[in-house]
């Protein structure tokens, strides 16, 4: 967090309000932009038929299920964070593809 702050330019406090704000969906657009920026990374918005959203979302849900389904069978159980954050990325690599 404080490396965060110093790329940012910002207190610890300031990244600590920044993150809960994220948390709580009401981070501004510009804050999470330049988050990210000092993070090296960057958002983008992309916009798909909403079916297509579902269709995207079904699958990558099928795969981290058949995952959280293997972990456990290992007694090695994901929190739900771990499976919803396994989710995004699973979508965001098949939005990605969408032409």
């Amino acid at each position: 967090m404080a490396e965060l702050a110093k790329r940012l330019h910002v207190t610890i406090p300031s990244v600590s309000a920044l993150e809960l704000n994220d948390a709580r969906g009401s981070a501004k657009v510009e804050t999470d932009e330049r988050a990210l920026a000092a993070k090296g990374l960057a958002q983008f918005v992309v916009t798909l038929p909403i079916e297509k959203l579902r269709e995207i979302e079904a699958e990558a849900r099928e795969i981290a299920s058949d995952v959280e389904w293997t972990m456990a069978l290992e007694a090695q159980n994901l929190p739900a964070r771990t499976t919803e954050t396994m989710v995004h990325q699973l979508m965001g690599k098949q939005i990605a593809q969408v032409n």
